[in-house]
């Protein structure tokens, strides 16, 4: 299903990109060209990671990573994100962003089972996790007038992530001597994801740009439950006709609940805050 969101979208691009003019397009709000956006920025997220890998024989534990693994529960993240105007109600955007942490270290409480590796209560272990996400969306306008805009969106994208714990502790030898052990599992799940939704547009004066986004999809394929929510609202000032600095918060969530039975990664990873961004208006 997700193959066939991510197809129809790149379709419905392809048949309205002959209809769109050469020249820069703007709305009548305001002189800021929108045929091309291009926006870049970064700062501090939340972050809320909760992960399970299973394997056949020992099953497995949930790990919250910023609790359990003294992994940071804020880190930088950048975005670069394009906007292209295909025809007067017809928009698409692409975006890529990376969010990579490593823990410091923590003393584990319980036995954790990870992947078919027991890590035993006692030991110091250090989380990792490692996610690229690919996505973006086609939004059509219902209504559009020179100020305001609204209507349906499709999301489609294309994520990246890798969970892993390490840790080397010692465990009586056959004879009774200590025995350095090492432990190192990690899983990478890759998936394609698609949501749906709404978005709306709005030039609150000559050069100030209001946007906001909000979709959810929630599929459960082969007794396994997966969603994807999205959601942004940002405000931007263009003090040139060609440039503008504003702010943005996002939030983005993944849920992968897993059966006993599979052996893939599963949990849910979750990700928000308040970004500064920059724009380019072509």
């Amino acid at each position: 299903m997700r193959k066939r969101v991510v197809l129809a979208v790149l379709a419905i691009a392809w048949l309205f990109a002959p209809a769109s003019p050469a020249r820069a397009q703007s709305s009548g709000g305001t002189d800021v060209p929108d045929r091309f956006l291009f926006e870049a920025g970064g700062f501090n997220m939340f972050v809320s990671t909760n992960m399970v890998f299973n394997s056949l024989t020992l099953g497995g534990t949930t790990v919250n990573f910023e609790k359990e693994l003294n992994l940071p529960d804020s880190a930088q993240r950048g975005y670069v994100e394009g906007y292209w105007r295909l025809a007067r109600r017809h928009q698409l955007s692409v975006s890529y962003s990376r969010l990579n942490r490593t823990g410091s270290g923590a003393t584990l409480t319980h036995d954790i089972n990870w992947g078919g590796s027991v890590f035993p209560a006692g030991v110091t272990a250090v989380g990792k996790m490692d996610s690229s996400f690919f996505s973006g969306s086609y939004r059509f306008a219902v209504y559009r007038g020179q100020k305001f805009e609204v209507g349906p969106s499709i999301g489609f994208g294309y994520l990246a992530l890798t969970a892993g714990i390490d840790a080397t502790f010692s465990v009586a030898g056959p004879q009774g001597q200590a025995v350095s052990t090492t432990l190192s599992p990690e899983s990478t799940e890759k998936t394609p994801t698609g949501d749906i939704g709404g978005y709306a547009n709005w030039w609150l004066s000559k050069r100030w740009y209001a946007r906001g986004d909000l979709r959810y999809i929630i599929v459960k394929p082969e007794n396994t439950t997966a969603s994807v929510t999205e959601g942004r609202g940002s405000l931007t000032w263009y003090p040139w006709t060609h440039f503008g600095i504003g702010g943005q918060f996002g939030y983005t969530k993944f849920r992968f609940d897993r059966t006993v039975r599979s052996t893939s990664l599963g949990g849910n990873y979750r990700y928000d805050g308040v970004q500064l961004l920059g724009s380019l208006a072509f």
